[in-house]
């Protein structure tokens, strides 16, 4: 079965089969269940509740940034906050790993949240750019000085360019994955997750020396080796795009609860977050290194 480097995705490596559930949970319950009318899993279905959870993140994210923007949540809670959700989001995750029937409400709390610490990072960078277009406007061709205001919306700017990426990016898998052009599963999957753990665990690592005034050197910056670090993580997020999405497929051929629509509209959600996130990185890197 297919892998996902999501927890929430880990039900769809062993999926259990509706006539599978009905032996697991005896035949009397089993009837009890189909006579409700739960039914299987579709790919329609999937597609609803992917857009049903993206709707919550963007309301997180915009929440997120006007309060940002209109100075009334504490910038320098915002590292602290971003860290906090995003520890609840792998938690959540895994909760509905454990009981997937929960995704129907921990899936659009969690996109929620994902969506506000994805606005944490994206006003973060604006606001960097923005910046240094104010100590730099000829970076523009401009000949005068910017205000502080009129920098930070032209850092904006780079969010929408990272936006329209993202969104292309994620069509261009949709379509591959729905055609059949594109499928990961067995070693490739298997390798693709353990080099996100391992991006993962050099994320964490960096946030614990950063506590201690430490950095991990180069990846970071806005050399040559940290954009190619971002660029290699980039293709990463992508290929967990396309891992959530060939595991979509893979639960509608196993015929899958409906409720597994939930986990997987979740699932999806969380990786476009993540590849969204690190698209702006790496667009700030590149835009860095202007100077």
């Amino acid at each position: 079965m297919l892998r996902s480097s999501s927890p929430a995705m880990k039900p769809f490596e062993q999926p259990m089969t509706w006539d599978e559930l009905g032996e697991h949970q005896g035949g009397a319950r089993s009837s009890a269940v189909t006579a409700k009318g739960e039914g299987v899993m579709t790919v329609s279905g999937t597609v609803s509740k992917t857009f049903f959870n993206l709707s919550f993140a963007c309301v997180g994210a915009l929440v997120a940034w006007a309060l940002l923007s209109r100075g009334l949540f504490p910038q320098g809670l915002a590292i602290p906050m971003m860290l906090g959700l995003i520890a609840l989001s792998w938690i959540g995750s895994m909760v509905i790993n454990a009981k997937p029937k929960t995704a129907m409400v921990l899936g659009p709390v969690l996109s929620l949240g994902n969506g506000a610490w994805a606005a944490f990072i994206s006003f973060s960078v604006a606001i960097a750019i923005g910046s240094k277009l104010a100590q730099n406007p000829e970076l523009l061709g401009a000949s005068g000085t910017l205000t502080t205001a009129e920098a930070i919306r032209l850092g904006s700017g780079l969010i929408f360019q990272a936006i329209l990426l993202t969104f292309g990016v994620v069509g261009a898998i949709a379509i591959a994955t729905g055609t059949g052009i594109l499928r990961i599963g067995g070693t490739a999957a298997k390798i693709i997750t353990g080099i996100t753990g391992g991006i993962m665990f050099v994320y964490l690592a960096g946030w614990v020396l950063r506590m201690f005034g430490l950095s991990i050197p180069h990846i970071h910056g806005y050399g040559a080796i940290g954009i190619g670090f971002s660029v290699i993580v980039v293709i990463v997020a992508s290929l967990n795009v396309a891992m959530a999405m060939s595991s979509v497929m893979n639960g509608v051929a196993a015929r899958m609860p409906k409720h597994y629509e939930w986990v997987a509209g979740q699932a999806i959600v969380g990786t476009v977050i993540w590849l969204y996130v690190e698209i702006v990185i790496l667009l700030y890197k590149l835009a860095a290194s202007r100077e």
